[in-house]
Order: C-alpha cells, then sequence, then structure tokens
C-alpha cells in the first residue's frame, strides 16, 4: 500500500507541474513585446498569455478568427497585430472542443487575453478570458513570448 502511495504522489507532481518544450522568441523580440507599445497604424495588438502552475505540459493553440496566430504554454505569451476596427473571436483547442470569448477592437489599443487551465481526471480544460490592461502588464513581465507559430 505504501508503494501505491509514492506512486500516486510522483506521478501527481508529474502532472501537475510536466513541462513541454517550446521555442521561445528572442530576448530582443521578448523586450519589445514587453514595451506594450501603441500598435502601428489602424491596428489593434493582441496578447494572449498564460501564468501559474498548472499546466506546462499543455501546448494550447490561439486563433482569431479562423487563422491560428500561435500557441500559448505555461508562464508564456503570444502578442499578434491585428485590423483594428473589427470583430474577433479569439479561441484556444481544449479537451472537449474549443473555449473562445468576442471581442470587438478599436484601432490603437492594445487587448489582453489570459488563457487558462482546470486539470480534470484526464486532460485539461482550457479556458479565455479578457484582462484589464492594469491587472495584465505586471504578470506579462515575467513571462516569456514564445513566436507566432503553429506547427507544435
Amino acid at each position: 500500500m505504501k508503494m501505491w502511495k509514492v506512486f500516486f504522489a510522483l506521478f501527481s507532481s508529474v502532472a501537475i507541474s510536466a513541462c513541454t518544450t517550446v521555442t521561445h522568441s528572442s530576448i530582443e523580440a521578448d523586450a519589445e513585446a514587453k514595451k506594450f507599445t501603441t500598435p502601428s497604424g489602424n491596428n489593434s495588438g493582441i496578447y494572449v498569455y498564460r501564468d501559474g502552475m498548472i499546466g506546462g505540459a499543455y501546448l494550447r493553440k490561439i486563433w482569431t478568427n479562423d487563422d491560428c496566430i500561435g500557441a500559448v504554454a505555461r508562464n508564456s505569451f503570444i502578442y499578434k497585430e491585428v485590423p483594428g476596427g473589427k470583430k474577433y473571436t479569439i479561441s484556444t483547442s481544449s479537451a472537449i472542443g474549443q473555449s473562445s470569448i468576442n471581442i470587438e477592437t478599436v484601432p490603437g489599443k492594445n487587448y489582453f487575453i489570459r488563457q487558462y487551465l482546470i486539470i480534470g481526471p484526464v486532460s485539461g480544460m482550457t479556458y479565455l478570458e479578457e484582462k484589464k490592461e492594469i491587472e495584465a502588464l505586471d504578470v506579462i513581465k515575467n513571462l516569456r513570448l514564445l513566436p507566432n507559430k503553429c506547427d507544435y
């Protein structure tokens, strides 16, 4: 019985803190994204980030409407400029279907979307929530930028 408890404890710790291997953007690109500058031209900026200790093994893709703009892992973020003045459905894959939110962008404004996971019995459920700029800036400053690629 004691061996079973040790196995369960070990398995649980690996499941909660497992790592996934991702390629981070350059230090320069990371620093530039963390300046949170006004998007160029008539564009809007979309930051999608995931913080926290849970879900390191889960790399989840992010779409704006039907275009994949990248994938987010634990303690990372992506940034993408999109044409402003449009409605977007931001979505992410989950164990069962997709989770999504809708935003209507204003040119020259940045939007901040937090991706979070809830670990279930078999897999993690992924959700999105829009955050206020003041909440998101301090969090993103401690995360790493990932490239806008979807071929993980």
